[in-house]
C-alpha cells in the first residue's frame, strides 16, 4: 500500500515528480481535473453496506435539497394565502397571471428535486465479492481498477473555493469520477477506507504540483 503524503492544500505547493511513484501507469495517467468546477461542500461520503462499499449522498446534502423543496412548498402556501387574504396589504400578482404567483416559488422545489436525483446518479457501489462497482446503473470490472487518485482544483465563481476530486485509475491509465466535493478530510478518509477494501494503493497528490514534473 502506498503511503499517503501528508499536507494541506495551500497556494503555493511543491513539486511532485510522478516517476517517484515507480509505477509506470502513474506517468500515463492524467493529472489535471477530471470533472469541471466543483462543489465547496461535502456531497458524498463512503458507507459499509452488508459487505460492501457505497459512494453516497452526504447528509449535509440531503438537507440542502430538502430545505430547497420545503421552501418552494412555504413561499407557495404563503403566496396562495395572501392572494385569497381581501387586505390591502396582500401579495397581489402584478403582471403575472393569477394562477401562475402560486406555481412559481416551487422553482425552488424543482431546483431541491432536481438537485437530490443529480446527486443520487453519482453514487458508487463496490462490490468485492461480485468483482463489479456499479454507477449510473452499469457494473464495471474492479479487476481492471488500479489505484485511487486524489487531486485539487481551485475553483472560481462568486466564491473562489478548493474542490477535491477521488477517481480510479485502470490499468489502462483511464480514469472514472468517484466523487468530487470540497471536504479534504472527508475525501481522504473514504479514499483510505476503500483503498483498504480494494487492496489498491492511493495517490493523493493534493498538496503538489506535477505539471513541471511531467516534462
Amino acid at each position: 500500500m502506498w503511503s499517503k503524503i501528508d499536507g494541506l492544500f495551500v497556494n503555493s505547493r511543491g513539486i511532485f515528480d510522478l516517476r517517484a511513484l515507480e509505477d509506470p501507469i502513474a506517468l500515463k495517467t492524467d493529472w489535471g481535473p477530471l470533472v469541471s468546477s466543483g462543489w465547496n461542500i461535502c456531497t458524498h461520503r463512503l458507507s459499509s453496506i452488508q459487505g460492501r462499499r457505497q459512494m453516497q449522498v452526504a447528509p449535509m446534502s440531503h438537507l440542502f435539497c430538502l430545505f430547497c423543496i420545503s421552501l418552494g412548498v412555504v413561499i407557495s402556501a404563503f403566496v396562495t394565502d395572501q392572494l385569497n387574504n381581501p387586505s390591502p396589504s396582500a401579495v397581489t400578482s402584478g403582471n403575472m397571471p393569477l394562477w401562475l404567483v402560486p406555481i412559481f416559488p416551487y422553482i425552488f422545489s424543482a431546483y431541491g428535486i432536481g438537485m437530490h436525483w443529480w446527486l443520487y446518479r453519482k453514487n458508487v457501489l463496490f462490490d468485492k465479492k461480485k468483482g463489479v462497482y456499479v454507477r449510473q446503473g452499469r457494473s464495471f470490472s474492479l479487476d481492471e481498477v488500479h489505484a485511487i487518485q486524489l487531486i485539487g482544483e481551485r475553483c472560481y465563481g462568486n466564491n473562489q473555493f478548493n474542490s477535491y476530486e477521488m477517481n480510479l485509475v485502470l490499468k489502462t491509465g483511464e480514469r472514472f469520477s468517484v466523487t468530487d466535493h470540497g471536504s479534504l478530510r472527508g475525501i481522504r478518509v473514504d479514499s483510505e477506507r476503500l483503498a483498504e477494501y480494494l487492496g489498491i494503493p492511493v495517490w493523493d497528490l493534493v498538496d503538489y504540483d506535477i505539471r513541471t514534473a511531467m516534462h
